[in-house]
């Protein structure tokens, strides 16, 4: 089913304006043409719809009386906004602005000669990198708060299990909190200046006070990625939706757009790095600079840490369902509970036995965890 308009029309699978939902049957209003042959008919929300700028704009249609799975093939066209034109200083579409591309350091003539010497505006590129990179991480953040935390609809599929709704989110919202402002305070920075001194303290005031947002999240991964996976699987009415929103993204599943707090976190060290590399040591920043970097790094490692106790606990359950660890369990108390064991490494290997002259084999499975050996 679908609406078409002439022209060039970017096609776009729509489940939206949830404030108008009162079911989890998203479509109201279909006007039958044919036999096989329907039509979606756009009620008053038509017209925001044409005046919205977000390339993933928003209509609501409600069609009665279908399922997700009919539902699938509905695709509603539109027309394209027409791209902006490109500012002075800025890089072309798709592009990340550079230092050096800024109107203000055009418009300086700082460029020009030996103003500003090699490593200095390899320094000041590298500092910029941390600023456009988190607006980039800010715009893919505000998507997924759009498109999915935002969205009641994409809750409804989980009226019956919001202990595993809230595990799939986690403190999302606070991440994206996050984000926005540690961006405004790097945009005041830059606001009407060619250079920069330094980002450090900035970044250092939300390292030191709201970073442990993101060591919480990143614990959660292993189970966040695991519930959603399972719900997919097992409700096709919520693989629709989610196919069907996905494709209007250009095809980036909600997993990826998930897992960006933790790809963000983790490539924050490496952004300090390369300032660090391009700072000279008798710059007031340095020692500051340093210092952040490992406190950056120290973050991380405790992102990592979380990630990994929380697959092992995985790990553990799903052990618990092939193995018996009644004998174990008698000796060793707590045994696939203990948060603070982990599995360092399994797999089978073979024992060699001489039996009435000759070697026999036989296959063992070892678990080695942090504080035991377990044969079986």
């Amino acid at each position: 089913v679908s609406t078409q308009s002439t022209g060039t029309a970017a096609h776009h699978r729509l489940f939206h304006r949830p404030s108008r939902l009162r079911s989890r049957n998203p479509v109201q209003f279909l006007h039958q043409q044919g036999k096989n042959s329907w039509e979606a008919k756009i009620i008053d929300d038509a017209a925001d719809y044409e005046d919205d700028d977000d390339i993933y704009g928003q209509i609501a249609a409600d069609v009665s009386d279908l399922s997700y799975n009919e539902l699938e093939c509905i695709t509603v066209t539109k027309t394209p906004a027409p791209l902006p034109a490109q500012q002075p200083g800025k890089s072309g579409s798709g592009f990340r602005e550079y230092w050096h591309e800024r109107r203000e350091v055009v418009e300086s003539g700082i460029l020009e000669g030996d103003q500003v010497g090699k490593t200095e505006r390899a320094r000041q590129e590298a500092m910029y990198e941390v600023f456009t990179s988190e607006q980039t991480y800010k715009k893919s953040l505000e998507t997924l708060e759009q498109q999915f935390v935002n969205d009641n609809l994409f809750g409804c599929f989980f009226e019956g299990s919001q202990e595993d709704f809230a595990i799939i989110l986690c403190n999302i919202v606070d991440i994206i909190g996050i984000s926005k402002r540690m961006l405004d305070d790097l945009k005041s920075l830059y606001q009407n200046k060619v250079t920069v001194d330094s980002i450090t303290e900035v970044i250092r005031s939300y390292v030191d006070h709201q970073f442990e947002a993101y060591i919480k999240y990143c614990a959660n991964t292993s189970d966040q990625q695991y519930l959603l996976t399972k719900y997919r699987a097992e409700d096709a009415d919520l693989e629709c939706f989610l196919t069907g929103r996905e494709k209007a993204l250009g095809g980036q599943n909600l997993q990826s757009y998930l897992l960006l707090p933790m790809q963000r976190v983790t490539r924050l060290p490496l952004l300090l790095d390369a300032i660090l590399k391009k700072t000279e040591d008798d710059n007031p920043d340095k020692e500051p600079l340093r210092a952040l970097h490992q406190q950056v790094t120290a973050v991380v490692n405790k992102c990592n840490e979380g990630v990994r106790r929380s697959e092992t606990r995985r790990n553990m359950a799903e052990l618990e369902k092939t193995c018996d660890f009644d004998k174990i369990k008698k000796h060793i108390t707590n045994f696939t509970s203990k948060q603070e064991r982990l599995i360092v490494k399994e797999g089978l290997v073979f024992l060699l036995r001489l039996k009435s002259g000759k070697m026999m084999a036989s296959k063992i499975r070892m678990l080695l965890f942090t504080d035991c050996l377990v044969i079986g």
